[in-house]
């Protein structure tokens, strides 16, 4: 090899040329490549995916669930309804209120007028008034009278409607020997369905 300092031959394992003493050879460190700065790949920042709204889910239709169940309990209803009633059931729309006894009525209006539930023997009639409401035409109206004392069956007195909204009006006569002493009652039935039952006494 040649000294690269000054061109003179020497030895190849010299590392200083015998002639000028330049240093001929580079040291191992010198020699040594330099290795290029690893690279470490790139990796992108993590992103958080966007927010997704999750669907409602569809709500339970039990609208329709419950009315098939009152549908039935109806159903049911009717048919015990017929079964006790002996096969007919009234699904009339009339009604009676401010039912009352009386010792007097209006004439025309055959509204109660002294409106008491205690009588004397000599009361002359004995009366027992309703407002019937929303009757269909020629609704049967039924009024039975009983002597609750004596167990007995006094009357029992029918009548039909001629308006859809009125009083009626049932009466009780006094006996040649005046009213007995005791309890009594009056039922009043539309349609041959009680609907009403009055007490009174006489004393």
């Amino acid at each position: 090899m040649y000294c690269p300092n000054c061109s003179q031959q020497i030895p190849d394992d010299t590392r200083f040329c015998p002639h000028c003493g330049q240093q001929s050879k580079p040291s191992q460190a010198q020699q040594a490549p330099q290795q290029a700065p690893q690279q470490v790949p790139y990796q992108q920042p993590y992103q958080q995916a966007p927010y997704q709204q999750q669907p409602d889910k569809p709500k339970k239709k039990t609208g329709c669930l419950i009315g098939a169940i009152v549908a039935g309990v109806l159903v049911i209803a009717l048919i015990i309804a017929l079964i006790v009633g002996g096969g007919s059931c009234s699904l009339t729309t009339a009604r009676l209120t401010d039912a009352a006894m009386a010792s007097m009525i209006d004439p025309d209006s055959l509204q109660a007028v002294n409106k008491t539930d205690r009588f004397s023997t000599d009361t002359p009639i004995i009366y027992a008034t309703a407002l019937l409401k929303n009757a269909p035409e020629d609704t049967l109206i039924t009024a039975k009278w009983y002597y609750v004392t004596e167990d007995i069956d006094i009357a029992s007195v029918d009548l039909e409607s001629t308006e859809t909204n009125q009083y009626v009006s049932f009466s009780l006569s006094r006996p040649d020997n005046g009213f007995p002493i005791g309890d009594y009652e009056v039922e009043l039935y539309v349609d041959e369905e009680l609907s009403v039952t009055l007490e009174f006494s006489v004393k």
